[in-house]
């Protein structure tokens, strides 16, 4: 299965603000670090050839991008999630942040959750785009509610420390749980490094979300156990 990886995922702002322990942005950082998001994730309704796949494997980016463009072209938002990748780290092309975040916008808008989160993250890291962290927060919602486990995670990252959103521990805590459940380890370990903040009734609340979300609805924005300052 075609991998293309995209391995920057931490923010060097989170470092230079001093609004906030240090402490908190090197916890912060290594939480973002492994947001690591695949396009194998992303490929399952893509028609991408065995032989760009192939090349791409044995390190030809420059073929797999010959082969994987017009597939883009015609709009096929998993191969248009390949090029924001290729752009996004050089691979085939040189690296170019605003066509990455061109072509992920293009998947993005057809609903495509990896590069969704993928574009939710340049917005957090203002690479290819201004630095706006609501904006990734609306586009890590998307994927999210997607059941999509990466950006559950990485959303409640953001609803935890409050960036681009109010601070809640029980979203941060409902989000973690939802990709847990699939598996997603960093999630289990964010839980339950988080457990010993909430009070019984918030814990409640949280695993009473947790239970009661369903795919297709939209995620809560608000809990009655903890109001968000």
């Amino acid at each position: 299965m075609l991998k293309l990886t995209d391995i920057d995922m931490t923010s060097t702002h989170a470092q230079n603000r001093t609004d906030k322990p240090t402490s908190t942005f090197r916890q912060l950082k290594r939480l973002l670090v492994a947001l690591v998001v695949s396009c194998a994730a992303g490929f399952v309704h893509a028609d991408i050839p065995d032989e760009a796949i192939d090349a791409y494997q044995h390190g030809d980016y420059a073929k797999a991008y010959a082969l994987v463009l017009p597939l883009a072209e015609a709009g096929d938002a998993s191969a248009e999630f390949a090029l924001g990748v290729f752009y996004k780290n050089g691979e085939g092309v040189p690296e170019n942040q605003h066509e990455a975040v061109a072509w992920y916008r293009k998947a993005a808008e057809q609903g495509h959750p990896s590069a969704q989160l993928n574009l939710g993250l340049m917005y957090y890291n203002g690479q290819g785009v201004p630095q706006d962290h609501r904006e990734a927060v609306a586009w890590y919602r998307k994927a999210a509610e997607q059941d999509f486990s990466a950006a559950q995670n990485g959303l409640g990252v953001l609803h935890e420390h409050g960036l681009g959103v109010a601070a809640n521990p029980v979203l941060a805590y409902m989000l973690y749980n939802l990709a847990s459940a699939q598996g997603y380890k960093l999630a289990a370990d964010n839980r339950n490094r988080i457990i010993d903040r909430l009070t019984r009734a918030q814990l409640d609340e949280a695993q009473a979300l947790t239970r009661n979300w369903k795919l297709g609805q939209p995620l809560p924005t608000r809990t009655k156990s903890y109001k968000s300052k």
